[in-house]
């Protein structure tokens, strides 16, 4: 038993109530070990300060001190001290301990011997291994590269043991040149390696969408299409809406949206559950020649505006001023007009159009008027009809009076005449 095992059962001893293996193993500690005999001293004399407080103090009553008792009698027993691997090992005698370190040195050797069998299988297959690269073997160039270097004679020497009769072995079934050759092979059959492209190297699209849709209601799609816009920082650019007065037609409308091209995948994906699905389509137009082509023109047309205006500072006479300020206004608008193109391109690139064709389900019924708005709409009709045939009327009056003058002569010369045929 050691020396803390010794120093927790101390209490115990003092108190007596030690078992008789332990005690015995507490006793024969005290006398090779001055401290624990000191901690043991120490604790004696609290020990017996305690019993003269304990003789001072008035005792328990007969009965508490009884169920006291009957309570520590019905306690479960103190439990042993706690596992101490270091304990256990010096309690172990010398072929214990030997017995104890055999199953760890089997285990060591087991696994150098199979760790050795898994390097020498791939190295004893040559370079061909490599022809053909599966799971546990190098897949790219960087890796075959590393592993041929290391079976050169100018690396470092490998270590000594199971890996170092490996390495050694490797390096002399297989010769560097041909380790090489092969590499370089590898290297012209598969060609360069595919890098992403940076964002400013990415084809510039100008992408376009459509879609139709039909949906239950027009007017709360319309306000979907609204807030979709606006989650994702987009914004209505065109909506035509007209609602059918004839009953029996379908109300649709058509609607127009500029999205960022970074979420015009998404948004048609919102779209399409918006309703049901009649027709889809995206269309992109690569416009990456036209910014690049434009953007080296406004370079050069800057470069020659910033020359003319030294020769303007230059220039001393009056025509001389004249003509190269011209030529400065139309080097100026030229930059104005390719600058604005450029700019609208790169608009269209970063924003995407979507076209929406929604529908409704069923077509527009009206509803059957009253009785009551059927008369009211009757007499209002009558009284239109009466209104009308009076205007006409009073019209005709007027014509007739407006012509007097002639009828009237001809009446009277008619009237003469009918005399005259009388007599």
């Amino acid at each position: 038993m050691n020396h803390e095992t010794v120093t927790e059962l101390l209490p115990w001893y003092v108190n007596g109530t030690l078992a008789p293996h332990e005690r015995a193993a507490v006793e024969a500690e005290l006398a090779s070990c001055p401290l624990c005999a000191a901690d043991l001293a120490e604790l004696q004399r609290i020990h017996a300060a305690m019993h003269e407080l304990d003789q001072d103090a008035p005792g328990p009553s007969e009965s508490l001190f009884a169920r006291t008792l009957a309570r520590v009698d019905t306690q479960p027993q103190r439990k042993g001290v706690a596992f101490s691997l270091r304990g256990w090992w010096e309690q172990l005698s010398a072929w214990g301990r030997v017995a104890a370190l055999a199953p760890a040195a089997v285990a060591i050797l087991f696994i150098a011997v199979v760790g050795g069998r898994a390097l020498v299988a791939p190295q004893r297959a040559g370079i061909s291994t490599y022809s053909s690269p599966v799971a546990g073997q190098p897949k790219t160039m960087d890796e075959l590269e590393t592993r041929n270097n290391a079976l050169a004679p100018a690396a470092a020497p490998p270590p000594a043991g199971v890996a170092g009769t490996v390495a050694r072995s490797a390096a002399e079934q297989v010769p560097v040149p041909q380790a090489q050759s092969v590499l370089s092979k590898l290297k012209a059959t598969n060609g360069p390696t595919l890098q992403p492209l940076a964002p400013s190297q990415r084809p510039q699209l100008i992408r376009t969408g459509e879609i139709a849709l039909l949906v239950p209601d027009v007017e709360r799609s319309l306000a979907q299409l609204q807030q979709l816009a606006q989650l994702q920082f987009g914004d209505v650019i065109s909506l035509n809406d007209q609602t059918p007065s004839v009953p029996g037609v379908r109300h649709s409308a058509q609607v127009q949206l500029a999205i960022p091209a970074d979420r015009f995948d998404i948004t048609m994906d919102a779209l399409a559950r918006l309703g049901a699905v009649q027709s889809r389509a995206i269309s992109a137009e690569n416009v990456t020649d036209q910014i690049v082509d434009g953007q080296a023109r406004l370079r050069n047309l800057r470069r020659t505006e910033a020359d003319m205006l030294r020769i303007l500072d230059r220039a001393g006479k009056i025509p001389d001023v004249l003509e190269v300020t011209q030529q400065i206004a139309q080097v100026r608008e030229q930059i104005e007009e390719l600058d604005a193109q450029v700019q609208s391109l790169q608009h269209r690139v970063a924003y995407s159009t979507i076209s929406i064709d929604i529908e409704d389900e069923k077509p527009i019924a009206t509803a059957e008027p009253g009785i009551g708005t059927q008369l009211n709409d009757a007499w209002k009709a009558a009284l239109r009809q009466v209104r009308t045939f009076s205007v006409r009327l009073a019209s005709a009056a007027l014509v007739i009076v407006a012509f007097a003058p002639y009828w009237l002569i001809l009446v009277v010369i008619a009237l003469v005449i009918a005399n005259r045929l009388r007599k």
